[in-house]
């Protein structure tokens, strides 16, 4: 670390106190001059300190200096009801400038700080003023004099406090919660040239990466390149290019995988100023695919550095950019895919991104943990990474929160990426590196972990065990949402697919001239090993029968369960693609209550998916129903599973 480092490093401590003791700005009623509109704006002064460094910061107030002005204002507001004894400023550069401060209470009350008499401590530009006698704060006054520094001045943050410990803190994991240590993953992988944006699949047996300036690279310019290391046993081997079809003469780097990294996603950028071409490709046999379009958003032309990050469901894109709407330099942006067709970018808001650039975001496979890169939240170094996570129930982003000096340090840190299996993180830095950028990889700890996540495995055949490739689409059933899709190959009919734990799921294979069929997956309960599920599809012919599993109905009722929408959702899309066909429906019920009852239960039941059907456009000529009644129990099979709705189909018209 360098001096500075050394001596901020002395009293910085993780404090979950720090929002509830402290009050920083929240308001510029005034102010004399500013730099620009967004970086170095005044509004820039209000909030938590963006860095403890006397370094130069976008996150900070920079008044105009012009050689016509000798003295710069800002007054600013807080959000505050009570008396409180200290007031915090934090300068990163000019703080020999101050001249002079003002307070007002909530009448308007003026008592003016003698600068000299009233400072209780300088750390390098972090003040602390004592207020005495304590005084009710609702806002205050700087008067800056030009003439007292020769640098630029920035003024990052504004506070009041009646405790001023901790107040100069990081708000990043706990350090003691890491296990282990980083660790250089060796010449293996890297080298002296530049290892750049690591991917890991899910399972924790694939890793990609970008290689800049090897020799090996294609192109006379031995731009970017695709490399690709797989783990024998627990260690991976050296690492390879790959070559056409991922790798050409221009700039390529991958940005996402599937979860058994059979499936790449990846871009190649023809002009560096302007937004790179998406690509995906699959690997078949012995050989990676010719590369395919990835549709998506089309960006500004003007884009140049573009990052991005694709779900495990690859419904949900993160993109970090800079644009005309963004805090300040590049800001972490999503999409969200729905009916086939990609949302408008939106912003990840003031919890995540600031008016420095955050960069390099990776979501994890639980769908809600956010990894990125910043120097515009409190640090160690050039670039941290942090971590920030979504709350379903307030649909939120939480503060972004440091990852501590385990992995961070002076240099740059940046790109890290985590495996389902055990939670291994892969990032890139420049301390202790054999070069250039390295790639390192590190236990991550409870506290800064994606949710659990399964790995879901099995083929997709037909009866006779011939292998298919089919769509896989997965719903969170609890939610009533679908949330991704995979494809199984075609040479063996596997697939591999990463499920959140806690949740209900329903997967569904689906495949022209096929019946849609589907399995539901109980993970409510947390699970520690992957599981296994085989689906077999029948053809869709004459007096064949099928049923979808995840038409529920409650005990004792005819009513559908809201979870059976997307299922019946899937017989819709069938039975309109596929003209020809008529149904008979035939319901059931489990075994217990009377036989009388569960008759006109069962008839109750295939009536109620007649209905649904019906109302959603298919022709009640192209339908029947009866019922069954009761199913005998068996104890290998819960009660709910007796409860179904059998499709046949009866006819199949010419």
């Amino acid at each position: 670390m360098n001096g500075i480092a050394k001596i901020i490093i002395l009293f910085i401590f993780t404090s979950s106190s720090l929002i509830s003791q402290t009050k920083w700005a929240d308001t510029v009623y005034s102010f004399t001059s500013e730099k620009h509109d967004k970086i170095n704006s005044a509004n820039q002064v209000t909030g938590h300190p963006n860095t403890l460094s006397p370094i130069k910061s976008p996150n900070s107030w920079t008044p105009l200096q012009s050689e016509n002005r000798h003295f710069e204002e800002i007054t600013v507001g807080f959000n505050n009801t009570e008396k409180v004894n200290f007031l915090l400023l934090n300068f990163n550069k000019g703080k020999e400038s101050l001249d002079g401060i003002l307070l007002l209470d909530d009448k308007s009350n003026e008592l003016s700080l003698n600068i000299s008499e009233s400072l209780l401590s300088d750390n390098e530009g972090k003040f602390i003023f004592v207020i005495s006698p304590a005084k009710l704060v609702k806002r205050a006054k700087l008067i800056l004099n030009l003439k007292k520094t020769k640098s630029d001045i920035e003024v990052d943050a504004i506070g009041i406090t009646n405790d001023t410990t901790n107040v100069w803190s990081i708000n990043e994991v706990n350090n003691s919660s890491f296990e282990g240590k980083v660790t250089n993953m060796g010449t293996r992988i890297n080298s002296i040239y530049s290892e750049l944006e690591p991917v890991i699949s899910a399972d924790n047996k694939t890793l990609f990466f970008t290689r800049d300036g090897h020799p090996e690279n294609i192109g006379a310019d031995k731009n970017q390149d695709i490399w690709i290391s797989k783990k024998e046993g627990n260690r991976f081997q050296k690492a390879i290019n790959p070559y056409n079809p991922l790798n050409n003469e221009h700039h390529n780097f991958i940005f996402s995988t599937n979860s058994d990294g059979s499936k790449l996603l990846m871009s190649t950028k023809f002009d560096i100023n302007s937004p790179p071409i998406l690509s995906q490709s699959t690997f078949k046999g012995n050989s990676w695919s010719e590369l395919d379009t990835f549709e998506f958003v089309e960006l500004n032309k003007s884009t140049s550095f573009v990052s991005y990050s694709l779900s495990q469901g690859q419904n949900i894109m993160f993109v970090s950019m800079a644009r005309e709407d963004s805090y300040g330099g590049s800001d972490i942006y999503y999409s969200k895919k729905t009916n086939g067709k990609w949302g408008e970018l939106k912003n990840l808001g003031p919890n995540i991104n600031t008016a420095a650039d955050e960069i390099t975001p990776y979501i994890a496979n639980d769908n809600k943990t956010l990894y990125f890169s910043t120097d515009g939240w409190p640090g160690y170094g050039d670039k941290d990474l942090f971590v920030s996570k979504y709350d379903e129930v307030t649909n939120q982003w939480s503060q972004a929160k440091n990852l501590g000096s385990q992995i961070n340090t002076e240099g740059w840190e940046a790109y890290l990426t985590i495996s389902s299996s055990n939670q291994q993180a892969y990032f890139v830095s420049t301390t202790n590196s054999m070069g250039a950028e390295d790639i390192f990889t590190i236990q991550m700890p409870n506290e800064a972990n994606p949710s659990n996540s399964i790995i879901v495995k099995g083929k997709v055949t037909d009866i006779s065990g011939n292998p298919l490739a089919s769509i896989i689409e997965y719903t969170d059933l609890n939610k009533d949402e679908l949330i991704g899709n995979a494809t199984s190959s075609s040479s063996d009919g596997t697939y591999q697919i990463t499920l959140p734990v806690n949740s209900f799921y329903g997967i569904s294979a689906k495949l022209d001239g096929y019946y849609p069929i589907s399995k539901s997956i109980d993970l409510t309960d947390d699970i520690n090993n992957d599981l296994e599920v085989d689906i077999i599809l029948k053809e869709i012919k004459k007096d064949s029968s099928f049923v979808l599993n995840n038409i529920f109905f409650e005990f004792g009722k005819s009513e559908l369960n809201r979870k059976s929408q997307n299922e019946l959702n899937r017989l819709v899309d069938i039975l309109k693609h596929n003209k020809s066909i008529k149904l008979q429906l035939i319901g059931f019920t489990d075994s217990i209550g009377s036989s009388e009852d569960n008759q006109i239960l069962s008839e109750n039941r295939a009536k109620e998916v007649y209905n649904y059907l019906i109302n959603n456009g298919i022709s009640k000529n192209r339908l029947e129903y009866i019922g069954k009644g009761e199913i005998k129990s068996n104890k290998n099979i819960k009660l709910q599973q007796h409860r179904k709705v059998i499709f046949k189909i009866i006819e199949i018209s010419k």
